[in-house]
């Protein structure tokens, strides 16, 4: 007996991918031509998709697998499609490993432009392998080979406009270049000239505060050497002066993007209630939290009540989350606070920018936000649930004895070390706004966190916030002897 009969692929022409949003499903098909010659293409799956900009699908072309590159915008698709093309075939001239061109036309009918590129076997975002690896060594291995890159593209007299390492793909056999579109060409193939070549190692090293500032000195000399020169003081000083510039520029466009709705986050916006989330977290149970924040509150666990702020554990979605409510305490306070940004949407935008720096703290899932038009009323911040050490009472139990107290001193040394290097300060360093984790302390109670624009303001500001934690051990004279050993010159 024949089987059930196989329902034809949808057929979507460039100005369906246009309307679409980011509900759009594969598998569909799409035709394309491109001087005279026609071909069929089957999407399978989105890799990325900008509605109405940009969508990057895996997909087939016959029996080879393949990447698809649409470029949806009316009016810049066309200039935006050359550009990937003019960086990838710059490339390719170079001899570096970026993937050929299959196909270049346009989707029929409509015009859209589109580029088909092989799909690499075995192929990873390097990011993502970036965030895999167990421990700093293993991740400034990683970079070594990202170096060695580099290095050839600005001996060739290129360079990434946006370089970052979701601009490689990782494979068993080496790294690969991807976004044509950033690549830029200087010089007519002549070697990059120092300030270049400085200002693109300098965006890379800006996205990877937590190991550039320990490690850029060796990783530095694994560029040079790949360029064939020799390290001098020139370099260091100046790699140091391009990071802290394209971190500055780089965290300014991270943070603008925090309350608006764009690929990292959905933004729902009623008369009664702005709902702010991590699309990677969007889900059933986390959509009908954001509907209801009150009623989430409800079924939560309590693990603080206070007359300001309460937090709450709840699980949805099979994830285990915590749950700050932040209160209205009278109608005074209510006129004081709703007509300007409140504590949630602070905490919110300070969680982005600790994360931007690799400071630990609870992943931020959510932020809601009732209100009565521009006015606000109670709020509510979600993040993820962070499992660690209570410091302070386990300093107190019969088995303080078991807990190196001097290697916690130097944890706490390194984290106060980068909010001080971010320009960051905490204000409120109770011991019970860390977590110790596995990986390190954590800070949580964020929405008294500062950013300073001045390094002094920044020092004085370090300053306080150690001096207020050792004070969390005034009645246990040894070890706070031993964290003010640690910080002493962090508070001088």
């Amino acid at each position: 007996m024949d089987g059930p009969a196989r329902q034809p692929l949808r057929r979507c022409d460039a100005e369906t991918l246009r309307r679409a949003d980011r509900s759009l499903k594969p598998p569909f098909q799409v035709q394309a031509s491109s001087g005279g010659e026609s071909a069929a293409f089957t999407a399978e799956g989105v890799l990325r998709h900008l509605p109405g900009k940009r969508l990057v699908c895996v997909g087939r072309w016959g029996d080879r697998s393949v990447v698809l590159k649409l470029f949806l915008d009316a009016r810049r698709g066309s200039v935006h499609a050359a550009r990937e093309a003019r960086g990838l075939r710059a490339c390719a001239r170079a001899g570096l490993p970026a993937p050929g061109i299959l196909f270049d036309g346009r989707v029929m009918p409509g015009g859209a432009p589109l580029l088909v590129l092989p799909r690499i076997p075995d192929s990873l975002d390097l990011l993502d392998v970036w965030n895999a690896q167990p421990s700093p060594a293993l991740r400034e291995a990683l970079l070594e080979p990202v170096m060695d890159l580099v290095a050839r593209m600005h001996e060739a007299g290129l360079t990434q406009s946006d370089l970052h390492l979701r601009n490689f793909l990782w494979t068993p056999a080496g790294l690969w270049v991807i976004d044509g579109a950033g690549v830029k060409g200087c010089g007519r193939g002549r070697p990059l000239a120092r300030g270049a070549s400085l200002n693109s190692l300098g965006l890379l090293f800006a996205q990877l505060p937590a190991l550039a500032d320990g490690r850029a000195e060796s990783l530095l000399g694994r560029y040079l050497e790949g360029r064939g020169r020799r390290p001098d003081p020139g370099w260091e000083r100046g790699l140091q002066r391009a990071t802290r510039r394209q971190r500055r520029r780089r965290e300014a466009l991270v943070l603008g993007k925090v309350f608006r709705d764009c690929s990292a986050f959905l933004r729902r916006d009623t008369f009664r209630r702005v709902v702010i989330c991590d699309r990677r977290y969007v889900a059933p149970g986390l959509e009908a939290a954001a509907g209801d924040p009150a009623g989430t509150v409800r079924g939560g666990r309590v693990l603080k009540r206070g007359n300001s702020s309460s937090v709450f554990r709840v699980d949805l979605d099979g994830r285990r989350l915590a749950l700050k409510q932040y209160h209205i305490k009278s109608p005074m306070h209510a006129l004081g606070r709703g007509w300007r940004a409140g504590r949630a949407a602070r905490s919110w935008r300070n969680a982005q920018r600790l994360r931007f720096h690799g400071i630990l703290t609870p992943t931020p899932v959510m932020l809601v936000e009732d209100r009565w038009g521009p006015w606000r009323t109670s709020a509510y911040f979600f993040s993820e649930y962070l499992e660690g050490t209570d410091v302070y009472a386990r300093l107190h139990a019969e088995t303080a004895a078991g807990l190196d107290v001097e290697a916690l001193a130097v944890q706490f040394r390194d984290l106060f070390q980068r909010l001080g290097a971010a320009g960051i300060s905490h204000r409120d360093c109770k011991i019970s706004n860390y977590i110790v984790t596995p990986a390190g302390p954590a800070v949580i109670d964020l929405d008294g966190m500062r950013w300073h624009r001045g390094r002094r303001a920044a020092r004085r500001a370090l300053r306080q916030d150690c001096e207020r934690f050792c004070r969390n051990w005034s009645d246990l004279p040894e070890v706070e002897r031993i964290f003010r050993a640690a910080l002493d010159d962090l508070i001088r």
